[in-house]
């Protein structure tokens, strides 16, 4: 079996509005949908309650991308993150990553944990988008 190989290529991460708009809409508007839901009061607090709490577990965990530089794809297929606190995190991009219109859901398996990311079009450069759609479906699995 021959190994496949590809250019390697870096992309560097910046802040998103629009990734944080979207995000404020998102859980904006199923606070609304719960309160004007037909349902009696008591359930509606229960639900908002709910969604509070998932809100306050999953909201830092949209913008972990925000603790990385940026990755760099190897020419042997591997990913290497780069986080803010410097050095790189050897990775392979797992089965369950997609891109989807203009987002990115990658996620990483590291030596210790996974890292999942997501990415909006606005959070890289329009040529590390490029090279990131072009190069996504050879490396998924680890190649």
């Amino acid at each position: 079996m021959s190994k496949k190989f590809a250019k390697a290529f870096e992309v560097t991460f910046k802040h998103s509005i629009v990734l944080e708009l979207l995000t404020f809409f998102l859980f904006g508007l199923a606070f609304v949908s719960c309160w004007l839901s037909g349902i009696s009061l008591i359930y509606k607090l229960i639900l908002l309650a709910l969604l509070t709490a998932y809100v306050g577990y999953s909201f830092p965990r949209l913008f972990i991308y925000k603790r990385y530089q940026g990755l760099l794809f190897n020419s042997d297929l591997s990913w290497q993150l780069k986080p803010k606190s410097g050095g790189l995190q050897l990775s392979s991009l797992l089965p369950s990553s997609a891109i989807l219109g203009p987002f990115f859901f990658l996620h990483f398996k590291t030596a210790d944990s996974i890292i999942r990311l997501v990415l909006h079009q606005s959070n890289i450069d329009k040529n590390g988008a490029r090279l990131l759609r072009a190069n996504f479906n050879n490396s998924r699995g680890g190649g």
